[in-house]
C-alpha cells in the first residue's frame, strides 16, 4: 500500500488543521509523522504490533475475537494502532480519507497534551515522539521526526 506524495500532502493540509496546538503546525506535524512512520508514504501496509497480540501488554480479548490479528495492527500513513482508531480494519485497509481523519484526531490529542508542557519546538517534538511511540522511543526516531518537521511540507 502506498500513498502518493501529492495525496499525502493534501490529506495533511486538510486534516492537520485540527492539530493547531503551539508550537506545532498541524499539517507539518502530520506530514513529518507520515515521513517517518510510512517511509514517505511508500509503506502504508499494516504492521503487526506484538504488544497488542496474545500475551502482550495491551492485548484485548474481545477485539481479538472480533478481528483476530487485524486488532493487533497499526495502519496507514501514520501507523496508528487499530485500538486508537476503533473502526473496521477493512475500512482502514482501503480508505485513506478515513485513516487521515481518525489519525488526525489521535495525533491532535497527543499534540494538545504536549503543548501544555510549554516546551520549545525541539523539546515538544521529542515529547510528542515519546507519547506517540512509547517511552522506549529511540533518539534516531526523534531526530528523524525533527528533521522531517524542519523540512516541512512540499510546495
Amino acid at each position: 500500500m502506498q500513498t502518493p506524495i501529492p495525496q499525502l500532502v493534501d490529506l495533511c493540509k486538510r486534516y492537520g488543521l485540527a492539530l493547531g496546538y503551539k508550537p506545532f503546525d498541524g499539517p507539518t506535524l502530520m506530514f513529518a509523522l507520515a515521513m517517518v512512520e510510512s517511509s514517505d508514504g511508500k509503506s502504508c501496509a499494516p504492521l503487526h504490533e506484538d504488544g497488542y497480540c496474545r500475551g502482550g501488554k495491551y492485548f484485548d480479548e474481545i477485539a481479538t475475537a472480533q478481528w483476530n490479528c487485524l486488532a493487533h495492527m497499526s495502519y496507514g500513513e501514520w501507523q496508528v494502532m487499530w485500538a486508537n482508531l476503533k473502526v473496521s480494519p477493512v475500512i482502514l485497509l482501503s480508505d485513506a480519507e478515513t485513516r487521515a481523519k481518525l489519525s488526525s484526531k489521535f495525533i491532535a490529542n497527543l499534540a494538545l497534551r504536549v503543548s501544555q508542557a510549554g516546551l520549545d519546538l525541539k523539546g515538544s517534538l521529542a515529547l510528542f515522539a515519546h507519547h506517540y511511540n512509547g517511552p522506549n522511543v529511540s533518539q534516531k526516531y526523534i531526530d528523524n521526526l525533527t528533521a522531517a518537521y524542519e523540512k516541512g511540507l512540499p510546495t
